[in-house]
């Protein structure tokens, strides 16, 4: 059929995706193999208790951010959402650890927290937060990649600017490269630190995660970490509901 698009998954991406293409006009049919929406981020019910499963926080909620962005762009009210300033707690052995919102709090945190490496700790985010300022002056403005249309590579060049520019030697580094370059990578609570939050984030460690998204990655949380009231599964129902996706069915039925 014309203009009608197969989403394989129904997790956030793909019920966000299926409520964009909707509202452009596609019949959208998303394929799901369990028997609840959401994914990552759904939930499951035993008797009368409703339990959350995976991801637990939302990020994207602030004001400019892409969640926010895409409820406005659709017309849908965001679900109601408390903004953390102490995001989670992480405990390792013989160490434990706030992330917390405010950048410098979370720095001086770990820098309290861990003596010995104090100074590299330091140097280490304010690296990673300068690169973070700069690849989020690219990604605002959301240019589509790769581009193949006159028009995508308008979008691209537009978002382009100087400073963008200057993180060309980065494209082809890890986050384990900014690791070593402060020797914190031999410090095995530290790193084990950052790899928790990277596998939370970009579901991979710091050897195979690249350090341009890693540091917007670990950025993100200072943004804004959100926690949705009645749990983050709330955002694939509100897609499920939406207006643009009429005759939505449970999974297992099939097609919307």
């Amino acid at each position: 059929m014309e203009h009608s698009v197969i989403v394989i998954g129904g997790g956030i991406g793909g019920l966000t995706a299926a409520a964009l293409l909707g509202s452009a006009g596609y019949h959208v049919q998303v394929l799901e193999a369990s028997r609840e929406w959401g994914g990552c981020a759904g939930k499951f019910q035993r008797g009368e208790a409703l339990f959350p499963v995976g991801a637990t926080l939302g990020m994207g909620f602030e004001h400019g951010g892409i969640h926010q962005r895409i409820f406005q762009y659709l017309g849908i009210e965001s679900p109601s959402n408390q903004l953390l300033d102490r995001v989670m707690d992480v405990h390792l052995p013989g160490v434990n650890l706030t992330f917390h919102r405010n950048r410098e709090t979370h720095v001086n945190g770990l820098m309290r927290a861990f003596p010995d490496i104090a100074y590299k700790i330091d140097c280490y985010y304010r690296d990673l937060y300068r690169m973070a300022k700069k690849i989020r002056t690219l990604v605002d403005p959301l240019p589509i990649l790769p581009p193949k249309t006159v028009r995508e590579w308008k979008e691209l060049i537009m978002s382009l600017n100087f400073s963008s520019l200057t993180l060309l030697p980065a494209f082809q580094k890890t986050m384990l490269d900014l690791l070593k370059k402060y020797d914190l990578h031999v410090n095995p609570s530290f790193k084990h630190f950052i790899d928790g939050q990277l596998i939370d984030s970009m579901q991979v460690e710091s050897d195979q995660c690249s350090l341009l998204l890693g540091c917007l990655a670990l950025d993100m949380y200072h943004e804004g970490a959100f926690y949705l009231e009645g749990g983050l599964y709330r955002i694939p129902n509100v897609w499920s509901m939406h207006r643009y996706l009429p005759g939505l069915k449970p999974p297992w039925g099939g097609e919307l």
